[in-house]
């Protein structure tokens, strides 16, 4: 014999911290399991999310060949036990010179566990996106070498033609939780450019701290 749920028919209604509420459903009995708040808004909420990027510090040029170890930013996990990092958007922009008649960012985590914490890259900034979050545990490096290969990804794509300065060149990539980085681990990115005359850029990673146990 089943289990018969008794909901209640509600108009959307916020509810104190820490109280019970009804199973909702709608004026023909079906159970609304739709969110009501938009994406994200709940790790902002809990003063989950943060943001690293190059900010004011020196742009780099892209890579000239499909990467192995060699990040030219990194994402690392300072934290400690069950703190992840949960990657949720990476982003670069075109700072100065003329980018080829392609660019890619690529993305890894490292295969193994970093020997040592990697160092923050001077003039970057990373910090949390809602007032009064805790300080973040993670470091946003340069010229990182992950320890261990990863299996590198493709994320975003310019390729429409040579673009340079004017044309206010970006890249966004909506990761959305693909990359779970564990403690003494990193998430290594980079440009890919073909072609291009000295084409340096800038990268970000929005990220979200959880606890949670990895199997």
């Amino acid at each position: 014999m089943g289990t018969v749920f008794d909901g209640r028919t509600t108009v959307m209604q916020r509810r104190a911290v820490n109280t019970r509420g009804d199973i909702r459903q709608d004026q023909y009995g079906n159970f609304t399991v739709t969110k009501s708040l938009p994406d994200l808004t709940e790790l902002a909420m809990n003063r989950k999310l943060y943001s690293a990027s190059t900010a004011a510090g020196t742009a780099k040029a892209p890579y000239a060949a499909i990467p192995t170890t060699t990040a030219t930013w990194a994402l690392y996990n300072g934290g400690t036990g069950n703190s992840q990092l949960v990657v949720i958007r990476i982003w670069a922009w075109l700072i100065s010179g003329v980018s080829g008649i392609g660019e890619f960012i690529f993305a890894g985590t490292s295969s193994a566990a970093q020997g040592s914490a990697l160092t923050a890259y001077s003039a970057s900034v990373n910090k949390a996106v809602t007032p009064g979050s805790a300080a973040t545990t993670a470091v946003f490096a340069n010229a990182a070498t992950l320890a261990g290969a990863p299996a590198w990804q493709v994320w975003a794509a310019n390729g429409g033609g040579s673009i340079d300065i004017s044309d206010s060149s970006g890249m966004s990539a909506d990761v959305y939780g693909f990359y779970v980085v564990p403690p003494t681990y990193a998430l290594g990115a980079g440009i890919y450019n073909i072609g291009g005359t000295s084409a340096l850029y800038g990268l970000g990673f929005d990220y979200a701290i959880i606890e949670m146990e990895l199997p």
